[in-house]
């Protein structure tokens, strides 16, 4: 029965995960792994860890997936996501694993991740986005063995058979170089948690060294050096934003499966289980402490995608599933808490079927809009976006969204194109007749340099933003717009609140206020043929705000600009 219980739970994974994957379109990394030659996979992965990072095992492997048809990629990536769940129940339960196949136990941490890991599709579905699956995977793996040993148990006992373990361990940091280390500190924990009496052997530091190792070579890639030369920042007030920003996604990411774990911990805690409650709370510690270190880390990596910390999202639902395998034993009742999140989970795997339908059929018709241009000779393209899904939008689905994001050149390339730009407004020399908000004026932000304007206008249920220069706008090499609105973010209200407000523009030089302001949300522009027109000596930039920068409301407005290398940031009220 319980052997059954496993065998449907892996087939229901395994179908959504597989019929999601086939649905959804390439977009964004995905082409360019796809466009790269499959022969040449382990080449393009080892140049890559001279210019991009140390990931060269992921980076060859997704090569080699993307260019397999459509199925059998999304076969692919739905057995690791089957794979990873099995991990987790074996991390969940050691030795008695086998005794707790039952499917409400199986299931209960598939739920939480596919309902609760923020944007879940950016993790399970992008299909570049599997090596952080696989990442996850591997590292559950690679705990398995050290979860056995807290229990006394050495499953390694010769060199011969602790050989491939100490190999694995070595290579799984290239295959992702930052979200995988917080398991060679949790590894030492667990050693130092594990009995007196258990004789570990030699194999767990084999493994250790060899995971030092295969870490320093990742970390001293010059790729990562390279990356982070070529960051776009405009100075070091930008790690600041870059901490706040992932103090709030860190929060965001784990405040479920946290919650979760308490209330399963403190059931456990209340009931006649002393001796248990003090291994779940230990354990829990342990887990988090390494949750928090992955986040760290992804500071340090300058990676702070929910795709990134989904890992430290992984190590809490284990955490969670722990704390949940002990309390169901003191209180049975709470088997309902699986069915009644599966029976959600199903519904939103239902919504993301229609969201993808209709996705396919705009990437189709935008196919066929490239092919008609084609025809007419033209070599460079300007292309609308993808329809607007719901609030959880696919606003960056599109991999010509984001303009300069290099997937633009890649879809060019892909499509036989000089270039392909996405439109930000389709009609941006309206915008000064449709403003909702604006400011007109005359404002010296540098000496060669003037503003002119700046106006918010409302396109199709978003906001386009604009600001007009005078002078030698060549100059002007990156523009940011800083804004917060009435349902912006936690920090972004919080940062408002910390800003004074202004009665005329003003350029802020105040570095209290440069530091709060780095924690608006953010929209950055660079001169291109889709976010700049020029009119009458006067240079227009222009951008969609993003939705989840918050859109209801005034606006309220700041502009970092680059200008010939310098920054300048200029504080502006805006009518309303």
């Amino acid at each position: 029965m319980k052997t059954r219980s496993a065998f449907i739970f892996l087939c229901i994974t395994f179908g959504v995960f597989f019929y999601l994957g086939i649905k959804a379109p390439l977009f964004a990394d995905d082409y360019t792994y796809a466009q790269a030659p499959i022969f040449n996979a382990l080449g393009k992965a080892w140049e890559m860890y001279f210019t991009w990072g140390g990931r060269v095992l992921g980076h060859a492997w997704m090569i080699a997936v993307e260019s397999l048809p459509d199925h059998v990629t999304s076969c692919i990536v739905s057995i690791f996501i089957c794979l990873l769940f099995v991990a987790i129940h074996i991390l969940t339960y050691g030795a008695e694993w086998k005794n707790n196949l039952s499917l409400h136990k199986l299931a209960f941490p598939a739920a939480v991740l596919f309902l609760f890991l923020p944007e879940a599709w950016e993790t399970t579905l992008w299909r570049s986005a599997t090596f952080y699956t696989a990442a996850g995977l591997f590292t559950c793996a690679f705990l398995i063995p050290y979860r056995f040993l807290l229990e006394g148990k050495n499953v390694f006992r010769s060199a011969i058979a602790s050989s491939p373990f100490v190999a694995f361990a070595f290579i799984t940091p290239f295959w992702v170089e930052i979200v995988i280390l917080p398991a060679l500190w949790l590894a030492a924990v667990c050693l130092f948690l594990s009995p007196k009496e258990s004789k570990a052997g030699f194999w767990p530091l084999a493994a250790y060294i060899a995971f030092f190792l295969g870490s320093a070579l990742t970390i001293a890639a010059p790729g990562n050096f390279a990356r982070a030369g070529a960051a776009v920042a405009f100075d070091s007030m930008i790690l600041i934003r870059a901490a706040a920003s992932l103090a709030y996604k860190y929060s965001y990411t784990v405040a479920v499966p946290t919650a979760l774990f308490l209330f399963f911990a403190l059931v456990v805690s209340l009931g006649k289980m002393s001796g248990n409650a003090k291994r779940v709370w230990k354990t829990g510690a342990c887990l988090f402490v390494a949750s928090l270190l992955s986040a760290a880390l992804l500071l340090g990596g300058g990676v702070i995608s929910y795709r990134a910390l989904s890992f430290a999202f992984i190590l809490m639902l284990i955490a969670m599933n722990m704390a949940y395998g002990t309390a169901v034993q003191a209180l049975p009742s709470l088997r309902a808490v699986p069915l009644i999140l599966i029976g959600f989970a199903a519904f939103w795997a239902a919504l993301t079927c229609i969201d993808y339908t209709r996705l396919k059929e705009a990437e189709r018709q935008r196919d066929i809009a490239v092919a008609s241009l084609k025809q007419e000779g033209k070599k460079t393209v300007f292309l609308e976006e993808y329809p607007g899904i719901r609030q959880r939008n696919f606003f960056f689905l599109d991999p010509l969204r984001g303009n300069p994001l290099p997937w633009g050149n890649v879809f060019s390339e892909a499509h036989g194109l000089e270039q392909a730009y996405l439109l930000m407004d389709p009609a941006p020399e309206t915008l000064e007749q449709s403003a909702v908000q604006e400011w007109r004026g005359s404002l010296a932000i540098s000496p060669t340099v003037t503003l002119r304007s700046l106006l918010v206008a409302k396109r199709n249920g978003h906001k386009v933003i604009a600001a007009s220069f005078a002078g030698k706008t060549e100059q002007i090499k990156e523009l940011v717009f800083l804004t917060a609105a009435a349902d912006s973010p936690v920090q972004t209200q919080l940062a408002r609140l910390l800003l004074p407000p202004v009665s005329s523009p003003m350029v802020v030089r105040s570095l209290p206020q440069r530091l709060f302001g780095e924690l608006l949300d953010r929209t950055v522009i660079l001169p291109a043929p889709n976010t700049l027109t020029h009119q009458d000596g006067i240079a227009l930039y222009y951008a969609k705000l993003h939705p989840r920068a918050g859109s209801e409301g005034p606006l309220e407005v700041r502009l970092q600009l680059k200008i010939a290398g310098a920054p300048v940031v200029v504080q502006i009220p805006l009518g309303k």
